[in-house]
């Protein structure tokens, strides 16, 4: 993800607005599909801005490995006992300059990402692969991703596996799975998409807070107003 900031106008600059929402979030990947859906379930009106004429970007071409711990229902099913403070543990080492406060949020709410995620409406599989691999080559729900196993970090943390697959098999195309949810989560919650349509500036008040974003959708142009604009757009 890229960590250019990006360029601002003022409000006062914006002479009409083109919609007026709660939520503008800047790309539709499994982040801003995520932060789309979440938005919408909690009531707020969102417009989702997407560069390309299909949603998924870079993700639709992803195995949809999902690390997931804690203590997951697949990890249970296997016989894989795992907690948030030995998650915790083991990503703290093995992270050159860990944030604490993030990875500690991560892990605490991993079971429940894992739930999150199977409420779009499917399982993974209640199994585990037990062979090395990048990703696992069927459906296998379940297997080591990491180093977990490796010296030092077994004498940092509890060894568990934590890459969870979604049941598609093969390495690449599962995540598209995710998306198409994603979508109809989306649609029926009522969230706008609005395809081969860019973000090209923020807009900010006078006291720099980000009242909406400018667009582009080949030669139109507009404004849009919004309480919040959350960016997920990669390395657009």
């Amino acid at each position: 993800m890229s960590t250019d900031l990006p360029a601002i106008v003022s409000a006062d600059s914006v002479a009409s607005w083109s919609d007026d929402v709660d939520v503008v979030v800047i790309g539709f990947g499994i982040a801003g599909g995520c932060a789309a859906v979440t938005a919408a379930a909690a009531g707020a009106r969102v417009l989702v801005l997407e560069r390309a004429a299909a949603a998924g970007g870079t993700t639709s071409l992803a195995g949809g490995h999902f690390y997931l711990g804690g203590g997951t229902a697949v990890q249970q099913a296997t016989g894989h006992p795992d907690s948030p403070d030995e998650m915790y543990k083991y990503l703290v080492a093995v992270s050159r300059q860990p944030d604490h406060a993030k990875i500690r949020a991560y892990c605490d709410g991993s079971v429940e990402h894992f739930n999150w995620l199977e409420d779009l409406g499917f399982q993974f599989e209640r199994s585990y692969f037990p062979g090395k691999a990048v990703i696992q080559p069927n459906t296998e729900g379940l297997m080591f991703t990491g180093n977990e196993k490796v010296w030092p970090f077994f004498e940092k943390a509890v060894p568990a596996p934590r890459g969870h697959k979604v049941p598609v098999p093969g390495d690449t195309g599962g995540a598209s799975m995710v998306i198409d949810l994603l979508l109809k989560r989306a649609a029926s919650l009522g969230v706008q998409i609005r395809y081969e349509t860019g973000a090209t500036e923020l807009i900010v008040d006078g006291l720099g807070a980000v009242t909406g974003v400018m667009w582009k959708r080949f030669s139109e142009t507009g404004a849009i107003k919004a309480k919040s604009v959350i960016i997920a757009a990669g390395d657009s």
